[in-house]
């Protein structure tokens, strides 16, 4: 029953009514006259224009009093976009490439440099790093499905529960591509990296064109390739245009309605076969219209649906995701010019910037508002970062010169706020620097603030913006509920978010629309491929077939272990009787999977390796007797021959021995994941780092019984455990090379969760670190703490506190709060890592590894990892400048000429890279020959940094 009243009622019954007028609803349109020239198609668009996220708008240029046309929405096309390309030929829609020619400009930490790669990075570190990291993202993205995210469910559900700048943020060790990258997918997603599901964004760099350098270049094939002749608006003008003309032909009724919003959408839900009602009201006049159809194509954007009232209700996955999507920040400007000032000195026009310069200060501010500071409601803040984020040559197919650039994510709410006026001044001083001060002299600045669009309210996409939700995606944006069908942009599998993901929908919901209604007529063309439908046949495929490899998993993994092999720490042994799996091994079902996926890719290694030795055994006795004959006997192989068998026998006793040393790598790889898989909670992220140059690991709350044993190469793991077993336990991690003891606690104060090393550093000093775990229900000791401070003076604390305090970050408080900030305060002490998050079952950080205010300088770096295996995170903190004697350069005293031929000669050994081991192996090979090139050619002298004592008195 409809809520609203309606003026009119149309009394025709359409085949298909689509909802959006932009190039998702276009096309349908176009998709369905096109292989349908009979069915009745109504178009209602809510805007008084078609286009949807496209327009193409006049602009003044450089001839004297006339106007060009430039694209103030999406603009770019390229020949790997094959949706909208196919499209584009079939209206006679040309395209011209976007001018790249000549230098790049970055703008990063304050600095300009310039460079002729794709890559903007200002020195070889930047380089490496940059392709490093596309690398391992890369690799990544071939594990992940548009058509359904959670088809590699491990790597899914990883991804899902981070953030993108936390997933982005980890495959990259340099700043400055931090920097780059991110100002980079600001404009990508019109959003902070934090604010993006990891997942999410993974899919969309997927979806567009597979890898990180097809969404981010300007090369052929690539996100920013060409652009359209007479803007493209026109794709979905002309889409409309084919469908009013093939309608007039047929005489079967097609058309499109401007200002018509969408109130309400009616089915039954008892009968699928009657029409569904659409109610409309007109932007204009507000008068509400009702209409009739088999079918229903939504192309709205998603944060319109809240908008409209569909009885039945849509189903809750649906509604609820729909929830979970947040368009971006983006403000996109035109600047035009008389001439191409940047290209005659040798610039491409694109330039990107990191925010960390702007031309705005205080006193410009209040010139600019000063009209406005004195009334009671002014409530603009200054802007924290420079405008502008990207910026292209923007000439058209004229030839008109312009630059086109945007603002996004943060910088664009911030820029928002201020007058047109500051926010062009600060763009125009922003191109001025980079570009030079001709920038100044422009013709006209226009822009548009997609935010404030109606029925759209932001671009350039829709973005999942929550952590745990991405299960539900494919069905959420793409199947059909009832008789209504869902297309855009974010439904897409292929460029998502532009707009051959739009063409792509379209062409999708229509083919699903005459597979419903024109099934079995021959004359009709549909492509059931390209349909939900189909994409549904292929998700179950693929669960199938995980499920099939889980199976082989566990099947393998039995049959391995059939050998009478025996795990550590379990009195449970696998026989080849066993029929029972489920009661082989004494572990949870999870780590059964965990030691299998670990175990199973070494089985099939070894099974493999083995078979190339019998294949190679085979050839040599092929070629040894086969070809030539026996020496002895003269004759191919035979048993009766002693000088064959002895052969046959020292091959046979190879194959066996490299059978044994395969079998024995097997077990020693089982037996290394079962056991951190079992017994350790939080210690196999230590073993896989990189640990070589450590000279401390802290672990907080480790679970680890007296049984327990765990080894990492080059350290020793000191632990600390409850006495009744249960609960956590405290454990220091120490490097072999380093001189130091326990500390034996029982000397001081006796406390079961502690445990202390005292390490002997250069000149008599000591250093002491104790590691505590303190359960939520222990009251704080102080008595302990105020007694190791006194005994050492030297000291590092480190323990799971279970206080909250908001000092630390933490989100809500508890009584040991403060108790402990009164004992940081009294004692002058610091918290190390007080801004990071240790704990992540929420964002509080309860694990703090406190020292005092004069040794917070002798802490090289402080590092939280990330990649837990339980609910704490273990720090790892160095102290290389403690320890390490650093060698001063006199580089007055340099032989320049001797430097330069090193220097030479290295050139002359780089590579080229083509993995990461060759990556690794070159760069420790750059930066050990530059170290030795400078003690060859200066003179150095050792400085010691270690008086502790001396710097805390």
């Amino acid at each position: 029953m409809s809520v609203n009243k309606v003026n009119d009622i149309d009394p025709e019954l359409y085949d298909v009514i689509i909802i959006g007028a932009g190039i998702s609803g276009s096309n349908a349109a176009y998709q369905l006259k096109k292989r349908c020239q009979n069915i009745k198609i109504l178009v209602l668009e809510a805007k008084d224009r078609m286009g949807g996220r496209t327009q193409t708008i006049d602009v003044k240029c450089s001839k004297q009093n006339q106007t060009s046309r430039w694209d103030i929405g999406g603009q770019w096309v390229s020949d790997s976009q094959t949706n909208v390309t196919k499209l584009m030929t079939e209206l006679g829609i040309k395209t011209y490439r976007q001018f790249d020619d000549g230098l790049k400009l970055l703008e990063a930490n304050g600095k300009i440099s310039s460079y002729n790669s794709n890559v903007p990075c200002s020195s070889l570190w930047s380089w490496i790093d940059m392709q490093l990291y596309m690398w391992r993202v890369n690799k990544d993205l071939k594990k992940i499905s548009t058509i359904d995210p959670f088809s590699d469910k491990q790597l899914a559900s990883f991804l899902d529960k981070k953030s993108a700048k936390e997933y982005l943020y980890s495959k990259s060790m340099s700043a400055t591509v931090r920097s780059i990258f991110t100002s980079n997918m600001r404009t990508i997603y019109g959003l902070e990296l934090d604010q993006v599901n990891a997942l999410f964004g993974m899919m969309y760099v997927k979806a567009g064109g597979g890898n990180v350098e097809a969404i981010t270049y300007s090369d052929e094939g690539c996100a920013q390739e060409k652009r359209v002749c007479g803007g493209t608006q026109q794709i979905s003008e002309k889409c409309m245009q084919f469908v009013q003309s093939v309608s007039t032909s047929s005489q079967n009724s097609a058309g499109i309605l401007l200002n018509q919003a969408v109130l309400e959408v009616i089915q039954d839900e008892a009968n699928d076969e009657q029409p569904v009602v659409v109610i409309t009201r007109n932007t204009i006049t507000d008068q509400k219209t009702q209409f009739r159809a088999k079918k229903v194509i939504s192309t709205m954007p998603v944060n319109q649906y809240i908008n409209v009232k569909f009885t039945p209700e849509l189903p809750y996955y649906k509604r609820n995701f729909f929830k979970f999507f947040q368009v971006g920040n983006y403000i996109k400007f035109l600047v035009t010019y008389r001439t191409h000032f940047w290209r005659s000195k040798g610039l491409s026009g694109e330039g990107t910037y990191d925010g960390s310069v702007k031309w705005i200060n205080e006193e410009r501010f209040r010139e600019a508002y000063k009209n406005e500071m004195d009334k009671l409601n002014f409530s603009r803040k200054m802007p924290t970062f420079g405008a502008v984020n990207e910026v292209f040559d923007g000439t058209n197919e004229d030839g008109e010169p312009a630059l086109i650039g945007f603002i996004a994510a943060d910088t664009a709410l911030e820029w928002a706020d201020q007058s047109f006026e500051l926010r062009r001044q600060e763009v125009i001083e922003d191109l001025a620097r980079m570009y030079g001060p001709e920038a100044r002299d422009y013709v006209e600045y226009v822009e548009k603030n997609w935010a404030y669009e109606p029925f759209n309210g932001g671009c350039p996409c829709f973005n999942v913006v929550s952590s745990g939700v991405m299960k539900d995606y494919a069905r959420a944006t793409r199947e059909p509920f009832q008789n209504v069908h869902f297309a855009g942009t974010e439904s897409a599998t292929v460029w998502q978010g532009y707009m051959d993901g739009a063409v792509e929908s379209g062409e999708r919901a229509a083919n699903e629309v005459l597979y419903t209604l024109y099934n079995n007529d021959a004359n009709v063309k549909v492509d059931y491929k390209k349909t939900y439908y189909y994409h549904k046949e292929l998700t179950k495929q693929m669960d199938d077939r995980h499920l099939k490899e889980n199976r082989i998993i566990s099947a393998s993994k039995y049959l391995y272990h059939s050998q009478q092999v025996t795990l550590p720490n379990t009195p449970k042994t696998i026989h080849p009787q066993a029929t029972n799996r489920a009661s082989v091994l004494d572990v949870t079902r999870k780590q059964k999977t965990e030691a299998a996926q670990a175990i199973i890719p070494t089985i099939y290694k070894n099974r493999t390796k083995l078979s190339k030795i019998r294949q190679r055994a085979k050839e040599m006795f092929t070629k040894v007797y086969n070809s030539n004959g026996c020496v002895n006997c003269s004759e191919s192989h035979t048993s009766s021959c002693k000088h064959c068998k002895a052969i046959n026998n020292e091959v046979n006793r190879k194959i066996e021995e490299k059978e044994a040393k395969a079998q024995k790598a097997a077990n020693s790889n089982f037996n290394r994941v079962y056991s951190e898989t079992n017994t350790v909670y939080n210690i196999r992220p230590i073993a896989h780092a990189n640990i070589d140059h450590l000279v401390k690991s802290i672990l907080y709350e480790t679970f680890l019984k007296p049984k327990n044993t765990l080894e990492i190469t080059n350290f020793t793991i000191y632990r600390s455990h409850r006495l009744n077993g249960k609960g956590g336990g405290a454990s220091i991690c120490i490097k072999n090379s380093l001189v130091g003891s326990v500390v034996d606690i029982t000397n001081h104060l006796i406390h079961e969760n502690l445990i202390g090393f005292e390490l002997e550093l250069k000149n008599n000093n000591k250093l002491a670190i104790f590691s505590f775990y303190i359960s939520p229900c222990t009251r704080l000791n102080l008595e302990l703490f105020e007694h190791l401070t006194k005994i050492f003076k030297n000291s590092i604390l480190i323990c799971d506190f279970n206080a909250k305090n908001s000092m630390w970050q933490c989100q809500s408080t508890d009584p040991k709060e403060e108790v402990l900030e009164n004992f940081i305060s009294e004692f002058n002490l610091h918290v190390l890592n007080c801004s990071k998050n240790t704990f992540n079952r929420g964002k509080s950080v309860m694990d703090l590894s406190i020292c005092s205010n004069s040794m917070r300088n002798f802490f090289n770096s402080h590092t939280v990892l990330d990649n837990q295996i339980s609910y704490h995170q273990p720090t790892i903190t160095t102290f290389s400048n403690i320890f390490a004697e650093s060698k001063e350069f006199k580089f007055k005293k340099i032989d320049w000429l001797k430097f330069d031929n090193h220097l030479s000669n290295l050139r002359s050994k780089m590579t080229v890279l083509n993995s990461s081991s060759d990556i690794d192996l070159e760069l420790a090979d750059i930066f050990n020959t530059i170290n030795s090139t400078l003690e060859d050619c200066t003179q150095t002298t050792s400085l010691m940094e270690c008086n502790l004592c001396e710097a805390d008195s």
